[in-house]
């Protein structure tokens, strides 16, 4: 179809009848641009192997054994090996960018958002530096311990200044119905040990639009639990499945990992030196002490752009 669509294009751009009703085509920028196209996708059709293989050359790869075909998927121990690989380059280029040697935007303003000024510190929390992935999980694993009132202020703050059809699906919006979600079923954040099937049906559908989910409303109380894990890890990756066995039948045990929430919680005093705004209940959950409130004597600058992203 897009090739009899492409050969229409060309006939409606390119032909004309001459004096005697003659097709003919002119030879214009259309024409041109068509042409070049038709002869590059057939040369890259040829053997897409050799160009890959060739595009990797050009850009300093080195080919160090022979592929007569590319594999549909990579193997769990290709992965592992290029994910170090990774690793060790990107530690490579945080340690010269550390030391002064090499500047890096995306470093200088994950630090600036982290509020990280000293060096130590940096080194300290290099991973979420570095890493857009722990970066980003970071900024969601601290709004998951903020207080409903500072939550749903963010929300209604996030959809008065968004489209009405992108608003929705930011991530105060998630974490404000997680907390609808744990209320109609009787759980505390992180602390399901009371669940009980009865969310709502309003509720329910509201879930399934905003995370997009097609799951079939909840019977019991493993799939609540089962429900509010999937819920939590979408917004950040915070609990971990093992299969135990016991008298023959396997169940499903979630742990959570109360290290991740630890570290974001110690990072976050960096951006946040008073953190009244947390749920005391949650901290006391994973065994946190909310902080003392002090008198804390704040400079004239203005906040930085990148602070507003998490609205921290």
């Amino acid at each position: 179809m897009k090739n009899e669509q492409n050969i229409t294009n060309m006939y409606m751009n390119c032909s004309y009848l001459d004096v005697m009703d003659n097709l003919k085509f002119s030879e214009n920028s259309f024409f041109d641009l068509y042409c070049f196209n038709e002869y590059v996708k057939d040369i890259y059709e040829q053997n897409k192997t050799e160009h890959l293989k060739d595009i990797l050359y050009k850009n300093g790869f080195k080919c160090s054994e022979i592929i007569e075909e590319i594999p549909s998927q990579l193997t769990k121990e290709l992965k592992l090996e290029m994910k170090e690989v990774v690793e060790e380059c990107t530690e490579e280029i945080f340690n010269k960018w550390i030391e002064g040697e090499i500047m890096h935007e995306n470093f200088d303003i994950r630090k600036n958002i982290l509020k990280l000024s000293e060096k130590e510190d940096i080194i300290k929390y290099k991973e979420y530096v570095y890493d857009r992935t722990n970066f980003e999980n970071h900024g969601k694993t601290v709004l998951l311990m903020k207080d409903k009132e500072f939550i749903k202020e963010k929300s209604n703050d996030m959809m008065s200044n968004s489209y009405k059809e992108f608003g929705i699906h930011n991530i105060f919006s998630k974490i404000e119905l997680l907390g609808i979600y744990e209320k109609e079923t009787k759980i505390k954040r992180f602390n399901y040990d009371d669940a009980t099937p009865t969310v709502k049906n309003s509720t329910w559908n509201m879930i399934l639009k905003l995370f997009r989910k097609t799951t079939k409303k909840l019977e019991n109380k493993a799939d609540v639990i089962k429900e509010y894990v999937g819920l939590v890890n979408n917004i950040s990756k915070l609990y971990d499945g093992k299969r135990v066995q016991k008298d023959k039948i396997y169940t499903k045990h979630y742990v959570l990992n109360t290290d991740t929430l630890k570290t974001s919680y110690k990072l976050d005093k960096f951006n946040d030196k008073l953190r009244t705004d947390y749920c005391y209940d949650t901290l006391t959950h994973i065994k946190f002490k909310k902080p003392k409130k002090e008198k804390i004597f704040e400079d004239d600058e203005k906040p930085e752009v990148y602070d507003l992203d998490w609205g921290l």
